[in-house]
């Protein structure tokens, strides 16, 4: 079976019914004879979230980190399949973050590896999150999150991935999955330095996570789905900026951009799919 990573972005990672599509896409996948290993963002929003509480912490004497990390709880549930239970697992993620956030509010300091570790542990529960989703639709899978894989140096919020050793830790730990045909679900942004802390690997190191995964492991096919229409060669909010602040080149960009993508794409990316949803709008060749 062919293996492949598809990145599943807080775009997608939104609602009960955007989980279940992100199972769909995974199944369908699979019924094409690829086993996908999904690399996910946090939930939309979560990670601004959990940055808002750090700052609340060091700065409202009366707050209450557990109000956050109930109603942050609540809101997974809710995109939880109808009738399925958090499991054991997922409660644990909700545990740590209240342990941390309540670590930092007592002590009124924030290192930066302690910051790195709770603005990453949104990933690990949509990953909790996405798991349940397959399990109900009957597919076999596993979590695994980014600061087990990734190894990096020791740069907390910008870390930098030390390409050789992340190879042997992927191998090691995704290939005895991958040959038992389970789909790896891995929880992206993250990873540890060589002293054992978790890092960062910066905003949109999610990306950073799926491209690291397929050099690791060989993996020729990577594909990011994301809620725009068409193909993109740049973020979408800069495209949205560009035209409500320069309307008038607004036109001449557009058509500079479409170009400039067919040639990067011609010449530039052998291995790489960018689509919406499950409509594969281009896939690049050598």
């Amino acid at each position: 079976m062919e293996i492949e990573v598809i990145k599943l972005g807080g775009s997608i990672l939104q609602s009960v019914e955007t989980f279940g599509r992100a199972a769909e896409i995974v199944q369908k996948e699979m019924a094409l004879g690829r086993l996908p290993i999904c690399v996910v963002s946090a939930m939309k929003g979560v990670t601004d979230q959990i940055i808002g509480a750090l700052k609340s912490c060091l700065s409202e004497l009366g707050y209450d980190p557990k109000i956050f990390v109930v109603d942050l709880f609540e809101s997974h549930l809710l995109a939880l399949p109808p009738g399925v239970e958090p499991d054991e697992a997922m409660e644990t993620e909700f545990e740590k973050l209240l342990h941390v956030l309540s670590y930092i509010k007592s002590s009124g300091e924030l290192a930066d590896s302690v910051y790195a570790y709770a603005v990453s542990r949104g990933e690990n529960l949509s990953s909790r999150v996405l798991s349940l989703h397959l399990e109900n639709a009957k597919v076999e899978n596993r979590c695994f999150y980014g600061e087990n894989l990734m190894v990096t140096d020791e740069n907390n919020k910008e870390a930098a991935v030390i390409l050789d050793e992340t190879r042997i830790r992927l191998q090691l730990n995704l290939s005895p999955a991958l040959e038992k045909g389970i789909v790896p679900i891995i929880a992206g942004f993250a990873g540890r330095s060589e002293s054992g802390k978790v890092t960062i690997l910066g905003r949109g190191g999610t990306d950073d996570t799926a491209v690291n995964i397929a050099y690791g492991l060989e993996v020729r096919r990577t594909i990011k789905y994301v809620m725009e229409e068409g193909i993109m060669s740049i973020d979408p909010k800069f495209i949205r900026e560009l035209r409500e602040e320069h309307p008038d080149i607004m036109e001449q960009f557009f058509e500079l951009k479409l170009y400039h993508s067919w040639y990067r794409n011609k010449c530039e990316y052998p291995a790489g799919t960018f689509t919406r949803g499950d409509k594969r709008d281009c896939h690049f060749s050598s």
